[in-house]
Order: C-alpha cells, then sequence, then structure tokens
C-alpha cells in the first residue's frame, strides 16, 4: 500500500473496500466542500490505498492546471509546523498495510528544515514504511534552495527517494528532426482544419534556414508541442508577408506555427514555447515578430499572443482556402523591443 501525504490540494477518488468512506457516494467523495469538513484531520484518501494530507500551501509553481490553486499562498491558511502532522502519522503507524509514503505539493522543499526533519524522522520509526519519496520541483524551479544543510538532513534518512518531474523544450535541427517529426505531424493533423495543417516539408524547410527557432516541448520522450519560425523572408507564399511594412528589411521573425497536443493543453505550455521563441528571436537580432491567427478558429492563440503585446498591422480577408466561416486572419506583429523591457 502507498500512502501519499500531498501537500496542498484534493486528487479524485472513489471509496472502495477498505475505505474510511466506503459507505459515501462517489458526487460527495469528489466534492471539496464536503471534503473540507469529513476527512481524517490532514487525510483525504485517494483510490482505495491512499490517504492524502494537506501539509503546506506554500509552491514557487503557480499552475494554471493546478486543481488546489484555490489555497496556493493562502494568507489564511494553516501555519505548517511539526504538530500538524501528528494526525497523518498516527493514521500511517495504525496502517501496517501502507509500505510506502510519498510527500508531494505544495513542495516539501518549502518546509523548513526542522519540520522535514521531523517528518522523515517519525516516519522512519513506523517499522511498516519502507520506501518514503519526495515529490519537488524545487531542483527546477529554485535550485539554489537544494543546500548542503538539505542534502545533510536527508542523508539521515535515507533511503529517502526525490522525484522531480517537468516539460522542457528542446532545439529541433537537422540532427533530431526525424525522431520526432512523425510526433509531429500526427499533432498537426489532430488540431488544424486541412486548410491551417502545414506539411513536413514546410516544417523541414523552416528548421534548415538560418536564423531560424524551431522548439519542441517534452515529456520523457514524448512530444507535447512544438513551436516553428524563420526570418518573414522564407515565407513568400504566405498571404500578408510581403505586405508586410518590414519587408525584405530582415529585421521580422515569422512565427509560423505554436502547437500543444490536445491532452497537455491549458498547462501554460504553449506560453512557455511562445515565450521562449521571442526571447530566441531578440537574441538572434531579429526587432519584431510577426504571425497570423485565424479569426475565430485562433482566437486562444491571439489571446496569447496578446499577453506578448501583439497588435494587428493586417486584417486580411478570405485568407484560408475552406468553406469554414469566418475566413479571416489577423496579421500582428510583437515589438521585441518593448517585450523586453515588459519582461
Amino acid at each position: 500500500m502507498v500512502t501519499q501525504i500531498r501537500l496542498n490540494g484534493f486528487k479524485h477518488f472513489k471509496p472502495g473496500l477498505h475505505d474510511i468512506w466506503k459507505d459515501i457516494l462517489d458526487e460527495k467523495c469528489n466534492d471539496w466542500h464536503w471534503q473540507q469538513y469529513n476527512r481524517v484531520c490532514n487525510l483525504k484518501q485517494l483510490e482505495e490505498i491512499i490517504p492524502l494530507t494537506d501539509s503546506d500551501h506554500n509552491c514557487l509553481v503557480y499552475c494554471r492546471f493546478c486543481t488546489s490553486k484555490r489555497k496556493i499562498s493562502d494568507p489564511d491558511a494553516v501555519r505548517i509546523d511539526c504538530l500538524y502532522f501528528e494526525n497523518a502519522l498516527k493514521y500511517i503507524s495504525e496502517h501496517t498495510e501502507i509500505r510506502e509514503v510519498v510527500i508531494s505539493g505544495g513542495d516539501p522543499f518549502t518546509f523548513s528544515y526542522s519540520a522535514l526533519d521531523y517528518l522523515l524522522s517519525h516516519l522512519r520509526i513506523i517499522p511498516h514504511v519502507q520506501i518514503v519519496r519526495l515529490e519537488t520541483c524545487n531542483p527546477v524551479t529554485l535550485p539554489h534552495g537544494i543546500t548542503d544543510e538539505l542534502v545533510e538532513r536527508l542523508r539521515k534518512h535515507q533511503p529517502v527517494y526525490v522525484n522531480t518531474e517537468f516539460n522542457h523544450l528542446k532545439e529541433l535541427d537537422n540532427s533530431n528532426w526525424e525522431k520526432y517529426k512523425e510526433q509531429i505531424m500526427q499533432i498537426e493533423k489532430d488540431t488544424y482544419e486541412p486548410a491551417r495543417q502545414d506539411s513536413c516539408e514546410f516544417f523541414s524547410k523552416i528548421i534548415h534556414e538560418p536564423k531560424s527557432v524551431s522548439l519542441i516541448a517534452l515529456h520523457g520522450d514524448e512530444v507535447v508541442g512544438f513551436c516553428f519560425g524563420a526570418p518573414l523572408e522564407s515565407f513568400p507564399q504566405v498571404q500578408g508577408t510581403q505586405t508586410d511594412p518590414e519587408w525584405n528589411n530582415s529585421t521580422i521573425f515569422y512565427s509560423a506555427d505554436v502547437t500543444v497536443a490536445a491532452k497537455y493543453r491549458e498547462k501554460g505550455i504553449a506560453l512557455q514555447l511562445k515565450q521562449q521563441q521571442l526571447k530566441r528571436a531578440r537574441a538572434l537580432g531579429y526587432r519584431y515578430v510577426a504571425g497570423r491567427n485565424r479569426v475565430g478558429l485562433a482566437d486562444t492563440m491571439w489571446r496569447l499572443n496578446a499577453k506578448f503585446g501583439a497588435y494587428q498591422i493586417q486584417f486580411l480577408k478570405n485568407s484560408y482556402r475552406d468553406d469554414l466561416k469566418p475566413n479571416d486572419c489577423i496579421y500582428y506583429h510583437i515589438n521585441l523591443d518593448s517585450y523586453s523591457r515588459a519582461m
């Protein structure tokens, strides 16, 4: 049995035969208002084998997809101290079927050293607990927080497993295009109507362009998102590029595609891709980024671009070869000097 001491929030769970809420309907169990008032103090049940506890409301990442962001950085949240863990420890010690404890987020590395030391010490004296895991983003979000003192504290309780998981961006180039192109083209096909789908040859041409910026977001070895772009003059066939006021000035980077796989949307991945694309374009000496967003079908991307200061340069009618309406697009610029000052 695995016990998860969750530092912030509730996950979806259902009652099971050995559940402390086995007689409660799923509708109640999965309602967080009910959860607030019906639980072993600081413990909740995940599936039928994983009790959870709220142990902290601090996290260094404010994720838009977090199911418990209502409590992150709440000034009225309970202050975490050693006594706060006692009910959870009592529950774990009384349930001898528990073999593994997972301490997750919030983030356990935001604890004071004394609180973390207290929790690990008391877990270690429970004879049936064999494995303790810490789930943290700090090695990525706050690497200077991994201090010698923290390492020494963890060493006292070894073995302690530290898990971290995050999406990361990787440059697309000749060396890895063949490896990832099938996944990229499948996402492209699943995302866009035919009139907006780019071809494999189109993408291949972009990554071979000088001063291009093409990135992929990876989850392990799975492509979850990508972006492609190159100098504006590389896209003479795209409506609006040759009527851009900066055409042939070598000052414009054209953002051809920013796409995220359906199951990974609303996790901030598109924002990260766009942000990195803009930073790299500016580092390459571009003054502006241009792009197009189809009215109606690409309103989400237009809102994302607007966050970076996008403004309309042209409104292009009848831009796509299909019968879908509307058939117009916004051709925009982002001033990289203004974007840089804002960041």
